[in-house]
């Protein structure tokens, strides 16, 4: 029995052995395919890390105490609350004043580029139909010089001493021809399809120089160049063209 424990014994150092070379020769060939990089620091136990207290950060109970501190609310009366109060209602006036004068100065300026360029019209009859209807509002600019071209103008008629929005169909020097509903210039039909109540009215216009020729675009409910004493318009006369309808919104657009 003793020989048999002593040859147990025996073998199972023996296989320890082995064992041991075995895992140092796997390590060794492990270490020459992946070296281990120099200056690699040393993993520290957990017995070795030391836990460093932050002594800036207050506690709770710390932030308390310098609140009650440095706050004596007790100290703050009726007068200093008032005082405090009233600052603060005059810094709210000042900066609400500021707001409402800026404002006020936008809307100055706009109002003056606005009035300076442009002007509301409207037209208090059916003359215009259906381009313009009566009591429309319609965005119109002012004549500043410019050469003029066909559309549709504002301007004062010294015959009927009141001011007039009619459609321009005649410059300086055209020739206009009025035929069985047919508007001819200088030779040319002009394709009108503004023009539903037509009339068959007849004449020719030659427009002298610095005068223009205006005329509805209802030519059978229009009193217009075609029944004027004076037919023509003087340049100075004509106050603007024009533009796009303001009102009613739903019918919002430009005007050609």
């Amino acid at each position: 029995m003793k020989n048999y424990i002593k040859k147990f014994v025996n073998y199972n150092k023996k296989s320890n052995l082995l064992y041991t070379k075995k895992i140092s020769k796997i390590k060794r060939d492990f270490a020459d395919i992946y070296p281990e990089p120099k200056n690699k620091k040393k993993p520290l136990l957990l017995e070795q890390i030391k836990i460093e207290e932050n002594y800036d950060i207050p506690t709770f109970n710390q932030k308390k105490e310098n609140i009650n501190t440095n706050v004596e609310w007790s100290s703050l009366n009726k007068e200093d609350l008032n005082s405090f109060t009233s600052s603060i209602n005059k810094q709210i006036l000042v900066s609400n004043f500021r707001s409402i004068a800026l404002t006020l100065l936008i809307a100055f300026i706009a109002v003056f580029i606005v009035n300076q360029f442009f002007f509301i019209l409207s037209v208090p009859s059916s003359s215009m139909e259906p381009t313009m209807n009566p009591n429309e509002k319609f965005l119109t600019t002012k004549i500043m010089g410019e050469e003029l071209d066909y559309g549709i103008y504002g301007f004062y008629s010294d015959e009927l001493d009141m001011r007039l929005v009619k459609r321009l169909v005649g410059k300086p020097g055209d020739v206009i021809e009025f035929d069985k509903g047919k508007l001819i210039r200088n030779g040319e039909e002009v394709v009108e399809d503004y023009v539903l109540y037509d009339s068959y009215f007849s004449g020719t216009y030659t427009v002298p120089e610095n005068k223009y020729l205006f005329i509805g675009d209802n030519r059978s409910n229009s009193i217009d160049a075609r029944f004027w004493k004076d037919p023509y318009i003087e340049k100075d006369k004509i106050i603007g063209k024009v533009l796009l309808r303001i009102h009613p919104y739903f019918r919002f657009g430009l005007i050609e």
